[in-house]
């Protein structure tokens, strides 16, 4: 988790370094960050799921693989199920959703789809942690 949020830092120095050069200097440097800061919360929301679908199956290939899947399926359900007003299982259920619906780079960080994040970081990383220490490996 620790190298997800040294990337993130690392995107947001890029970022602010080529505002200029690239002529966007017209976006704000806090909204530029809350967008940064939201990218990474999701970036360790779905490396906590895999982390913990990992330490609860013990394969790695399982947790590359369930990680990625939940990415897919997240991300379909966001694109596809939002746009019809009678199915809002898209909002309700993908981090997609809580990181794009939030439009942080026009409205700054939105607490409440970061709270969501973070709960499901929080969530898969607990059980991770839990169920390594479960295991013998010796």
């Amino acid at each position: 988790m620790a190298a997800l949020a040294g990337a993130g830092v690392l995107l947001f120095v890029v970022i602010v370094l080529i505002r200029w050069p690239a002529k966007f200097t017209e976006l704000p440097i806090g909204k530029i960050a809350a967008t940064v800061f939201m990218l990474t919360l999701f970036g360790v929301c779905f490396a906590s799921i895999a982390y913990g679908i990992g330490a609860y199956t013990g394969r790695r290939a399982i947790s590359l693989g369930a990680g990625a899947y939940v990415a897919v399926v997240t991300y379909l359900c966001s694109s596809f199920l939002t746009p019809d007003p009678r199915c809002r299982l898209g909002e309700v259920l993908s981090p997609f959703a809580w990181y794009l619906d939030g439009q942080p780079l026009l409205n700054g960080i939105n607490w409440f789809y970061c709270g969501l994040l973070a709960a499901v970081a929080v969530a898969f990383a607990a059980l991770g942690v839990w169920q390594f220490r479960r295991r013998d490996l010796t």
